[in-house]
């Protein structure tokens, strides 16, 4: 089943999931096209074991911009507490790994950035 027509197409999708039928994916989102083209990463939840899946959530607006593909994707984990941990690579000038936490609550999403 397609979450989403605007995944980029060669960055590596990511799938988590706890014993609950919480089912996450992750994968960069192309937003915009031509010159204002963003490919920026997202994640969609699903609460019935991947039936279906809720609208893509940005983890975090890093408005990259980049005509090509950096090849990664947003490797996740999810604790004992049920908490959702991605991190991926975010490229501004140099390039930099973060370490987000995200938790999904409803349409909230509370983000912990790493400092530069």
């Amino acid at each position: 089943k397609l979450i989403d027509a605007n995944a980029c197409p060669c960055c590596n999708v990511q799938t988590a999931a706890d014993g609950e039928g919480n089912v996450y994916v992750s994968w960069r989102k192309v937003f915009g096209s031509d010159d204002t083209q963003v490919r920026d990463m997202v994640v969609a939840a699903s609460t019935d074991g991947g039936k279906t899946f809720g609208a893509p959530v940005k983890i975090y607006d890093d408005g990259f911009q980049f005509k090509g593909c950096v090849h990664v994707g947003a490797p996740m984990a999810i604790d004992s507490a049920g908490t959702l941990h991605v991190a991926w690579t975010l490229v501004q000038l140099t390039v930099k790994e973060c370490i987000m936490h995200l938790q999904l609550i409803t349409d909230k999403v509370s983000v912990n950035r790493c400092q530069s």
